[in-house]
């Protein structure tokens, strides 16, 4: 299954295998998971999946009332972990 995540500030989508958590095929580019932007809450990878999003959607807690999603990405890029910032991202996942 992949994972796709576009940022309002990125101009292209990152496509991430939920197999290993490469993005866009580079190993050394790694998806962690999903931080909240405002509470101290993380996802990891292992638990995101269609399930989870589409509960997250249908209770509200995957997006605020003005459409920015609640989440953002942490990642380990060339062995550095970091946070996209105060980036809302849009998660799709397909087969």
């Amino acid at each position: 299954m992949k994972m796709y995540i576009m940022s309002d500030l990125r101009t292209k989508e990152v496509e991430i295998d939920t197999e290993t958590g490469y993005i866009n095929g580079s190993s050394q580019w790694i998806f962690k998971g999903l931080h909240h932007v405002k509470r101290n809450e993380f996802i990891p990878l292992y638990m995101i999946n269609m399930g989870l999003l589409d509960v997250m959607r249908e209770n509200g807690s995957l997006w605020y009332k003005n459409g920015k999603c609640q989440y953002t990405v942490i990642d380990i890029d060339h062995g550095t972990t970091r946070m996209w910032g105060n980036r809302p991202v849009y998660i799709t996942l397909q087969n």
